[in-house]
């Protein structure tokens, strides 16, 4: 299954809100900031606790250095 995924570094918190449950898209605000991809290891963090699956199941597919994001989750998962 691939999402559509929104990051918003450098936030205060942590969340995840539905945008499109037809497009499976997602905003996510994170903590860490843009660099080193620290950013990106913490969206894989907060998408396997969101979808229930280990982080090794989470994998961005385009998108890396953009806030725009494709993911790819390769395990069913129960939300």
């Amino acid at each position: 299954m691939q999402i559509e995924v929104k990051v918003v570094a450098g936030a205060s918190r942590c969340e995840v809100f539905p945008l499109n449950e037809e497009r499976m898209s997602l905003r996510v605000k994170l903590t860490c900031p843009a660099l080193e991809g620290r950013a990106n290891k913490q969206l894989c963090e907060i998408l396997s606790k969101y979808f229930g699956v280990s982080k090794k199941h989470i994998r961005i597919v385009s998108g890396e250095r953009s806030q725009h994001k494709r993911i790819e989750i390769t395990q069913p998962f129960s939300p």
